[in-house]
C-alpha cells in the first residue's frame, strides 16, 4: 500500500518516537494532516523535502551534496538551507547555486583547467579574491608597478564587518522561515479544532487550545528577534 508522509519516513526509522518524527517533519514543513498525504500525491518539491528529512535523521557526521538545490521549489531550498546551517558535522558540496555558496561556503575549491585553487570564504569572497588577484597581475606586470596603499588593517576590519554583516542575514533568514513554520502549524491546529471530532471533544479541545498558545508565545519571540535584527 502507498505510504503517507509519516509512514514513509517512520519505516526507516522505527525505533523513534511518534513525535520526534512529527517534529522533524514540521521542521521540513509537514504539520498537522499534511504528515497523513500519500507519498504519490506529492509534488516534486515536497516529495525532495521528504528525502531532507530522512538525511536530516540519519545524522551522520559528514553529508556529500551533489547540486542539492537543483529542481527544488523556493519553500524547498529554504528549507534545506536552513537546516544545513543548524547541521553540526562536515558539509561537502557541489554546486552551481550562488546563493547557495554564499550562504553556507566557508571554504571553496575551484576546479581549473590547471589544477584545483582553494579560497577561504564564500562566492563573493572568491570573485573579490580573484578580481584582487588580477589587479596585482596587471599592476605587477606594468612599468610602475606600486604595493597597494591600503593598510591591512581596514581590509580585515572590512572582511569582519562583511563577515558580521552575513551572520546578522542568516539569522534574520533562520527568524523568518521560523515564523513561516510556526504560523502554519497553528493554522493547521486551528483547522483541526474546527472539526466535528474534535470540536465536540472538551479534552481534545484543550489540547489543541494548549498547542496553538505554546506556538504563538513562541511565534511572538521569533517576531521579537526579527525586528531586533532589522534594526
Amino acid at each position: 500500500p502507498a505510504h503517507t508522509v509519516l509512514e514513509e519516513v517512520w519505516s526507516e526509522f522505527k525505533m523513534l518516537p511518534e513525535a520526534e518524527i512529527r517534529t522533524v517533519l514540521g521542521n521540513f514543513l509537514f504539520s498537522g494532516e499534511d504528515v497523513r498525504k500519500s507519498i504519490s500525491s506529492l509534488s516534486g518539491g515536497e516529495k525532495a523535502r521528504v528525502a531532507l528529512s530522512k538525511l536530516m535523521l540519519r545524522k551522520a557526521n559528514v553529508l556529500v551534496l551533489d547540486e542539492p538545490t537543483n529542481h527544488l521549489d523556493l519553500w524547498s531550498r529554504e528549507v534545506l538551507e536552513a537546516s544545513l546551517e543548524e547541521y553540526d558535522g562536515t558539509l561537502l558540496f557541489v554546486s552551481h547555486d550562488r546563493y547557495f555558496l554564499n550562504r553556507l561556503a566557508d571554504r571553496i575549491v575551484e576546479l581549473q583547467p590547471d589544477g584545483a585553487v582553494h579560497f577561504l570564504g564564500n562566492y563573493d569572497e572568491m570573485v573579490s579574491k580573484k578580481k584582487e588577484i588580477e589587479e596585482w597581475k596587471l599592476a605587477s606586470s606594468g612599468p610602475a608597478a606600486t604595493a597597494s596603499s591600503a593598510p591591512a588593517a581596514d581590509y580585515e576590519a572590512e572582511k569582519q564587518a562583511k563577515r558580521d554583516e552575513r551572520a546578522r542575514q542568516r539569522k534574520r533568514e533562520q527568524a523568518e522561515a521560523e515564523i513561516a513554520r510556526l504560523e502554519t502549524e497553528i493554522a493547521a491546529i486551528e483547522e483541526e479544532m474546527a472539526t466535528p471530532e474534535v470540536s465536540v471533544d472538551f479534552v481534545k479541545l484543550k489540547e489543541k487550545q494548549t498547542a496553538v498558545e505554546e506556538r504563538q508565545t513562541a511565534l511572538e519571540e521569533a517576531y521579537a528577534i526579527w525586528e531586533a535584527l532589522m534594526e
